[in-house]
């Protein structure tokens, strides 16, 4: 978006017949365009990326097989992500950060595998997971 109000604003003042190049921005710092993050597996697609309140881990929804739902941490300086729970397997939904820790659903499963009770989750980088609140298990629900 901001682009294009870039190249609109160029045109408007070097008009339509001009030959002229405009000289292009340089890229900021922590542009979301240059984030290259490796798959995490070999199925499935990122779902979003969340920042962590100190900038050094992104928060991470994959969406697998069979739409199995995983958090990872992501390295923001490059690197192999790593699940949150510890196992790729482990379903669970990225929520956000509440700072230094990763906030975590953990639904029922469905397809994958089961991390603790059913329920939200605050984990640090290292993994240790606090229970924050359990969820009541529902048929067609978390």
């Amino acid at each position: 978006m901001r682009w294009a109000a870039i190249v609109l604003s160029a045109v408007t003042l070097t008009g339509c017949g001009s030959t002229k190049a405009e000289p292009k921005a340089s890229p900021q710092q922590g542009d979301a365009s240059k984030l290259v993050v490796q798959p995490a597996g070999q199925l499935g697609r990122w779902r979003k990326l969340l920042l962590s309140p100190d900038t050094q881990t992104y928060l991470g929804q994959w969406s697998g097989e069979c739409e199995t739902q995983t958090a990872y941490f992501v390295p923001a300086g490059g690197g192999k992500p790593r699940p949150v729970t510890g196992h790729a397997s482990d379903e669970s939904i990225a929520l956000g950060w509440v700072g230094r820790r990763a906030r975590i659903l953990v639904p029922r499963a469905a397809c994958g595998s089961q991390f603790g009770k059913p329920g939200i989750y605050l984990v640090d980088r290292a993994g240790h997971a606090i229970l924050v609140k359990r969820l009541k298990s529902r048929l067609g629900g978390p």
